[in-house]
């Protein structure tokens, strides 16, 4: 039997990635699961959103788990308080939810205005309106529950990146905004925490799912206002930009760190 049999999980930016891992992770465990992305492309970001045909992958990743799934399209707010009736309708409940958006963009001084607004936007806001939809049900159903955003570890380690200031500035709003809601649900039973990671730092996406299930699950039931850094021991290392001399390195053996040789903590 799965941590998360009878519960039922909402997981927004699922259409592949950390958000597709998350999905399939909690439909291993036992949950029922609705899985929810744009899908629409931003003109000013330079890579490839998702598309409807990645979420129809994950639906079909999670239904292969023999979990019941549920999957929307949703762009805006109200898009989102629709789905969130008809998870209602459908299952009665909303227990977990996993909020995993997050873009980024290049050096300040390359940025446009509506490159910045954009990003400052997306990042926190995706977390914001998630929260937004779910919360209510969440309180009125006295069930108690979990959210858990996803975000990346440099604003969780009080580290900068050269190239990635609106990044790290829209996802620090994230994290100020997950201990803020912490401390608004707390009194209802409702969790609220983050994970981080860093591909260089060698944490696969099934490694940060693995500690978001952890925080979604009863084993976590007193953790609500933690940003869980999933960095194989990189903030015991300087920032590189703070000091250029010493090269940092992941000190957690047994990973594939590629900011240097990995050192074993005893």
């Amino acid at each position: 039997m799965g941590r998360f049999e009878g519960k039922v999980a909402v997981v927004t930016g699922a259409s592949r990635g950390q958000g597709r891992t998350h999905a399939v992770r909690l439909a291993q465990e036992g949950a029922d699961v609705v899985i929810v992305d744009s899908c629409v492309g931003r003109a000013t970001m330079p890579y490839e959103f998702p598309v409807e045909v990645d979420l129809r992958q994950t639906e079909s990743l999670v239904t292969a788990t023999g979990r019941h799934v549920l999957s929307r399209i949703i762009d805006d707010q109200d898009q989102l308080d629709v789905m969130v009736t008809d998870v209602i309708a459908d299952f009665g409940h909303i227990d977990i939810v996993s909020a995993d958006v997050g873009v980024g963009r290049g050096p300040t001084w390359d940025l446009t205005e509506a490159e910045w607004q954009d990003v400052l936007y997306i990042n926190p806001a995706g977390a914001f309106q998630t929260i937004k939809a779910v919360a209510p049900s969440m309180i009125e159903a006295g069930r108690g529950g979990s959210i858990v955003l996803t975000s990346p570890i440099q604003p969780m380690l009080g580290s900068t990146t050269v190239g990635r200031c609106c990044c790290r500035t829209s996802t620090s709003c994230v994290v100020r905004l997950m201990r803020t809601v912490a401390a608004e649900l707390g009194p209802h039973g409702i969790r609220v925490n983050a994970v981080g990671s860093k591909p260089a730092c060698g944490a696969s996406p099934a490694d940060v799912s693995n500690a978001a299930l952890f925080l979604s699950s009863d084993e976590a039931r007193y953790i609500t206002g933690i940003a869980l850094p999933i960095g194989m021991g990189r903030r015991l290392w300087p920032d590189p930009t703070e000091d250029a001399a010493v090269t940092p390195t992941c000190v957690l053996a047994g990973g594939e760190c590629t900011h240097g040789s990995a050192s074993t903590v005893h």
